[in-house]
């Protein structure tokens, strides 16, 4: 897909919104802003096209992505009391993808936050070029021509507005606080909200975890703040009780996961929809694939946060696992070997460069498990998608049975060799023995890989 292309997202799910996304796909072309860039429509060019094998959900999901990852300029319609959150969640990924943004809406009523006039909602009016479409009634047309009258107006609205705002959002705090978590659960709109809240700040509080919370609806809010905060935190528990859940909510969902923050979606709703070939997709499709875990209480909201804090290991752990790997049997005898046919000087100096290249190697990948806080099966479904993470996958199976082979024969070789030489039984004994201990302790986890090392 080309660069600098235009993704217009409106509401898919019925025949009505699809028609109105017709309206603005119109408006845009005639803009003499970008009547040439390539118009991306998500139902015409996506979501009829993707695979309907497999995880059909996964695959509109990752279609949605590959799209979005080409998008330099979002535009978007949404209208009604509840705004779509899959709309919301693009939004808030090109947001965070630097794109410039347009919202329009066409609704009639007005909105008010204290004494605050809301054009559309609190992120909306910070993030965007929003526009709010009035509507023209001429006393001199009937209902129906008044109607048709308006979509051509609201067309005309539209391109004149593109074409003359340009406005791309620019974060002008700054702070260097950093949070373990942020906590949005609707930006405790609310009571229910609060409730939840103050329960989970009370136990992260007990277990020295730090936190930031979302408090959109209030009237000091600050968006700039709010984003910062975000954008400094690991963790973003983003709770979607309603059947459409809160927009700005779904705007800074989306802005995480394009930040690479560790997502855990709150959902105790048991209402379930279905895309094509009738699997199930939850409230929302975006929000709910794009989480990294999802919960269905606050005791599993709770778990889940005291198993991420204790899998993170302490610098003597990875540094004893990491002595473990150095000093392995088989990159001593290679050592060995590779010393008899070097002096001194060009044997430190190899072991030297090795290092350099193993260090950064190694050192590359931890970070960015470290700033994504995914393991392997998710970053490689991120990268290559569902199908695409099987080779991954594949390689790392075939090379840790190699490593395991090589592993238990370096050293088992040489002790049988010391011990009873030549004898058959006893080398395939100690292999069999060499290789069920190294089992067990992998079988149990990282502590036992610890304390072997």
């Amino acid at each position: 897909m080309k660069k600098n292309n235009i993704y217009l997202a409106t509401k898919l799910f019925s025949f009505y919104d699809r028609y109105a996304s017709t309206n603005m796909y119109e408006a845009v072309l005639r803009s003499k802003k970008y009547s040439s860039s390539l118009i991306y429509l998500p139902f015409r060019d996506s979501n009829m096209k993707v695979s309907t094998e497999g995880n059909v959900a996964r695959n509109i999901f990752e279609a949605d992505i590959n799209s979005l990852n080409n998008t330099e300029i979002f535009i978007c319609r949404i209208d009604g009391l509840s705004y779509d959150a899959g709309i919301g969640f693009e939004l808030g990924y090109c947001l965070a993808k630097d794109c410039t943004l347009y919202v329009f809406s066409t609704d009639f009523y007005k909105t008010k936050i204290f004494n605050s006039k809301i054009l559309i909602s609190n992120m909306v009016n910070n993030i965007c070029n929003a526009f709010k479409y009035e509507y023209k009634n001429n006393q001199t047309f009937s209902y129906e021509e008044n109607l048709k009258y308006n979509i051509e107006s609201f067309t005309e609205f539209v391109t004149n507005k593109i074409d003359n705002n340009n406005y791309k959002y620019a974060n002008e705090f700054s702070n260097n606080e950093h949070y373990d978590i942020f906590i949005d659960f609707c930006g405790l709109k609310y009571e229910w909200n609060k409730i939840l809240t103050e329960k989970l700040i009370t136990y992260l509080d007990k277990n020295n975890i730090s936190y930031c919370i979302s408090n959109r609806y209030d009237k000091d809010y600050d968006c700039d703040k709010e984003l910062c905060a975000l954008s400094n935190s690991k963790i973003y528990i983003n709770c979607f009780d309603e059947n459409e859940p809160d927009f700005d909510s779904c705007i800074l969902h989306g802005y995480a996961y394009k930040k690479g923050k560790y997502i855990i979606g709150y959902e105790s709703n048991n209402v379930i929809y279905y895309v094509d070939g009738m699997q199930e997709m939850g409230v929302n499709l975006m929000i709910e694939q794009s989480c990294n875990t999802l919960v269905k209480n606050i005791e599993q909201l709770l778990n889940t946060i005291m198993e991420l804090k204790n899998g993170k290991k302490s610098n003597l752990d990875i540094l004893m696992i990491m002595f473990g790997f150095t000093f392995f049997s088989g990159s001593m005898l290679i050592g060995q070997t590779l010393s008899n046919g070097l002096n001194l000087i060009d044997f430190i100096l190899c072991i030297f460069i090795g290092g350099i290249i193993l260090g950064i190697f190694g050192g590359t990948l931890g970070f960015i498990s470290s700033k994504t806080n995914d393991d392997m099966k998710n970053l490689s479904i991120k990268s290559f998608g569902v199908k695409g993470s099987y080779l991954p996958s594949f390689l790392v199976g075939i090379t840790q049975v190699g490593w395991y082979g090589v592993g238990v024969s370096m050293f088992a070789v040489p002790v049988a060799n010391i011990i009873f030489p030549s004898n058959t039984f006893i080398l395939y004994l100690l292999i069999a023995l060499f290789g069920i201990f190294m089992t067990i302790s992998t079988s149990i986890g990282i502590k036992s890989i610890t304390k072997v090392s």
